[in-house]
């Protein structure tokens, strides 16, 4: 900055000269300074914008119903709780100082960095960011930021009249947010009195003269609600009748879809409806991989496995992609099910031989090359005579082999089985060898299921009876009275004993009946007394069950051995053809789902100074033939989080930063070709007050935007199933100018540039000392004492909106000991209640505190209750939050290098 003569007019007079608390104790005793009552806003100078049109409804006497235009402001006798009304005119083009834009920065910053110190945040600390972010709003109004902060804290404080209040506010910044709208009707309908007003009240939203104002998928939500509304009065008629309107004016609303499936499903003994229903829940969320399995069961169920075979592969893979906790065995074994139905039993029982086999040779391989190099093996080796299959492959093994009449192969399987139980029933007599926490009665239960497997694998293929009754009276002894389990020992104990009519009565009649498993043995009594039509016929009901489960595959190839070759279900071939009409992009969607959108992660600016805010545009286009819901649970997600890549100087790049963390959850629904854009601020957080720090470098940064992240493996943050990483161009920060000055040569700029030009002047002694105090900076005691006191001398001369960035911004006395005295200052001295309170909420750390006092006498509600709570809290809490923070604020200290795969273990997902 220029050096100007007349700038050190006076300056020179009183440097050092008087002494640092001769100076303090005279400002500490005059009067409150004239302008210091000066508002920072004159909401009278700015005109309200249209408001979004959107329907009216007629209130019923008595109801109070908050007009569902969101750019009408609730009057003051009707504000939410008895509230005043906080209506602040919002206007993107009126103007607003940039000190201003900086105090307003500031103090959000300040509250989400207060929020995010404490560790387990209390419903009174979220109501008190929220307050802070309502205030930020009031000094700049043009920043919708600060409405969505203090609408995601309102939400967690439970506040629901501060959760409406942002929305209206969000909708005048953008009238097309369709959550915004579906959240301020639903609110609005909700807060009528009776069932009969709010059902009313949806009838007039759904079907009066104005309803073609709410987007369609807004009405299927409120169509939907209607619905839940009228069957829980009774009304099952209108119950249906919205349910149809719901599935109908929006495919993708999956709520209405899913709930369709179950209700109709239910009454439905059509197995082609219920797939229809099915069709429907699948084009609503493509990515459900439930939703394959529960069609590839209906196509299954019918017979129709090649459809069945695909719905579960492309389930398998959404289920692998999303790191699902099904287990892989389930997957695997339905995969090589459906192999068996489509492919015939042969390719499965060579597979899995090749699998045992395979690893038996590589262990051999192993001991042979540890014997020969003279090393040890791992302590969890395996000797290969030792390696088997798990029970349900071998149990898949023996029963493929058997249908493809492979002998060698059967005998195999049959022995590894019986050997793998033999060695976990000598594990359940050692109960050092049980799972961890498993109880005596957990471990019988195994074992008697182990036993009941045997006997029922003896009888089938044959074996000893000594060995099967031997166990068969085990089995007896452990069920003791349990009548059933003993009629099921008896029914296999009289298959074995090749008294079939006997079995097949038990099996008919105390055997459970239709249970698969007494199917079976009824159908293998049938066979082997010759009744081959009959016994293929049973072996066919068994498998209608579960035709893919544990004895289907091998049910059916039984009975196609025994001469009937006709389909499952006279429907097989009809939901074969069902199931290839499905449209292609379901599969495409489902197999690599970031085809179906683009996304554009790009800066606002590429270059600024340190005060001017880092904005990012983040842009989702949906690239499908269909609609696609948006949102979390949907095709697609709404959930974004950015992660700075930041570098000091080309030379050092900062590990400390931190990602944030947003939704993009500004429609329901995007259309084909259809994007949203959304403008993010990640520098309200931590990252953005480090930077801050550096305003004496330049500084460049890169955004990496994540959409529908999960927690990664070699980063913190990976996209998941139906997300997408991409890293924005290079943004140069600039060093502030005033930054560059001597310590001497900012102090007497402080001390005597007029009050316009101290904006800069104050961010940058601010870094300086914050960076000093952190380690990062050089500053000696004299000059730490200078520049405060500098700060100190100016503060009663500056406007509200000066003395408010040097409340948020400068360090307070548990970082710099020197800004004691300013915390003093204006706790004792600030006469606007505005920059009290904030001052307070950055420096407060006891409730005696005068300032709580003077603050919570305010007319202004917000910053009275905000006050309360902030010495309510001090009062019966242990010190934390920002005023207790000295120079280690979260992981500050001095940059050093970092490689990209680096991962913060300990780093946790931020709250908004």
């Amino acid at each position: 900055m220029p050096r100007r003569a007349d700038q050190r007019v006076g300056a020179e007079n009183g440097r050092r000269t008087r002494g640092w608390a001769l100076a303090c104790g005279a400002l500490l005793l005059i009067a409150p300074w004239a302008s210091a009552g000066a508002g920072l806003l004159d909401d009278g100078a700015h005109t309200e914008p249209e408001p979004i049109d959107l329907p009216d409804v007629d209130l019923a006497e008595g109801d109070e119903l908050i007009d569902a235009a969101p750019g009408e402001a609730p009057s003051e006798a009707s504000a939410p709780g008895g509230r005043a009304s906080r209506e602040i005119v919002v206007d993107p083009e009126m103007r607003v100082s940039r000190t201003e834009r900086v105090a307003a920065q500031g103090l959000a910053r300040l509250a989400l960095m207060d929020l995010r110190l404490r560790p387990t945040p209390t419903r009174e600390d979220y109501r008190i960011a929220a307050l802070a972010f309502q205030i930020a709003e009031r000094i700049d109004p043009t920043e919708p930021a600060y409405t969505r902060h203090r609408l995601y804290a309102a939400y967690a404080a439970d506040d629901q009249d501060e959760v409406i209040d942002a929305t209206r506010r969000l909708l005048r910044f953008d009238p097309s947010d369709t959550v915004a709208q579906l959240r301020l009707v639903s609110a609005q309908v909700a807060g009528l009195q009776t069932v009969e007003a709010r059902l009313s009240a949806y009838a007039r939203l759904l079907e009066g003269p104005r309803a073609g104002l709410l987007a369609p998928e807004v009405r299927s939500r409120l169509a939907l609600d209607a619905a839940l509304l009228a069957n829980e009065s009774g009304d099952r008629e209108a119950f249906v009748r919205w349910l149809t309107e719901a599935t109908t004016l929006d495919q993708t609303n999956k709520e209405a879809a899913s709930l369709a499936y179950t209700y109709f499903s239910e009454r439905l003994d059509d197995a082609r409806g219920r797939l229809d229903l099915l069709m429907n829940l699948l084009i609503a969320d493509p990515l459900d991989a439930n939703v394959h399995l529960w069609i590839s069961d209906e196509l299954a169920a019918a017979g129709a496995f090649r459809g069945a075979r695909e719905f579960n592969q492309t389930a398998t893979g959404l289920l692998s992609a999303g790191r699902s906790p099904t287990s892989r065995d389930e997957l695997e074994l339905r995969r090589l099910s459906f192999i068996w139905l489509t492919d015939g039993p042969e390719a499965v029982a060579q597979t899995l031989t090749d699998m045992i086999n395979g690893a038996r040779v590589r262990a051999r391989t192993a001991r042979r090359d540890a014997e020969k190099n003279n090393f040890r093996l791992p302590e969890d080796f395996v000797p290969p005579e030792e390696l088997r299959l798990g029970l349900r492959y071998e149990w898949m093994r023996l029963f493929a082999a058997d249908a493809a009449g492979d002998d060698e192969i059967r005998t195999a399987a049959s022995n590894d089985f019986l050997a793998t139980i033999s060695k976990e029933l000598a594990d359940f007599r050692d109960e050092s060898r049980w799972p961890a926490g498993a109880t005596r009665g957990q471990m019988v239960s195994v074992f008697v299921a182990r036993l009941f497997e045997i006997v029922r694998l003896t009888a089938i293929f044959g074996g000893d009876d000594e060995m099967f009754e031997s166990v068969a009276g085990t089995l007896r002894e452990l069920v003791g009275e349990n009548e059933t389990a003993l009629s099921v020992v008896n029914a296999w104990g009289a298959l074995q004993a090749r008294e079939y009519e006997d079995a097949l009565a038990r099996f008919r009649r105390d055997g459970g009946g239709d249970t698969v498993a007494s199917l079976i043995g009824a159908a293998i009594a049938l066979e082997r007394m010759g009744e081959r039509a009959e016994a293929a016929s049973t072996y066919k009901r068994a498998a209608s069950a579960d035709p893919a489960g544990l004895f289907g595959p091998w049910a059916i190839s039984r009975a196609r051995a025994l001469g009937d070759r006709e389909p499952l279900t006279p429907d097989a071939e009809a939901f074969e053809r069902f199931a290839q009409r499905v449209p292609s992009w379901v599969r495409a969607l489902a197999r690599n789902p970031s085809q179906f959108f683009q996304l554009e992660v790009e800066p606002v600016s590429t270059s600024g100074l340190p005060t001017e805010p880092l904005s990012v545009r983040v842009r989702l286009r949906n690239l499908a033939p269909v609609p696609l819901g948006l949102g979390p649970g949907r095709a697609l997600s709404s959930k974004f989080v950015l992660t700075p890549r930041v570098e000091v100087e080309l030379l050092e790049a900062l590990d400390t930063v931190e990602s944030e963390v947003f939704e993009l959850d500004r429609r329901l629904v995007l259309q084909p070709r259809e994007s949203v854009e959304v403008i993010l601020r990640p520098d309200l957080g931590y990252t953005g007050w480090l930077l801050d720090l550096h305003c004496t470098d330049t500084v460049r940064l890169r955004w990496q935007g994540t959409l529908g992240f999960q927690r990664g493996q070699r980063a913190l943050f990976e996209p998941g199933l139906a997300g997408a990483s991409r890293t924005s161009v290079s943004v140069v920060r600039r060093p502030l100018q005033e930054s560059r000055l001597t310590v001497e040569e900012l102090e007497d700029e402080i001390l005597t540039v007029p009050a316009a030009l101290l904006r800069p002047l104050i961010s940058a002694a601010s870094g300086l000392l914050l960076a000093d105090a952190a380690g990062m900076g050089e500053l000696s005691p004299p000059d730490r004492e200078d520049l405060v006191r500098a700060i100190f001398q100016r503060y009663p001369t500056g406007d509200a909106a000066t003395r408010l960035l040097i409340a948020v911004s400068m360090p307070h006395g548990s970082q710099v000991e020197d800004a004691l005295l300013l915390d003093r200052l204006i706790a004792e001295r600030e006469p606007n209640p505005l920059v009290l309170v904030a001052g307070l909420l950055a420096r407060g750390r006891s409730p005696e505190n005068p300032g709580f006092e003077r603050a919570i006498a305010s007319d202004d509600e917000v910053i009275s209750e905000m006050a309360r709570l902030m010495r309510d809290r001090l009062a019966s809490r242990d010190p934390q939050g920002f005023p207790f923070v000295g120079p280690d604020l979260a992981r500050i200290g001095p940059p050093r290098p970092v490689l990209d795969e680096d991962v913060d273990e300990g780093e946790s997902e931020r709250a908004r």
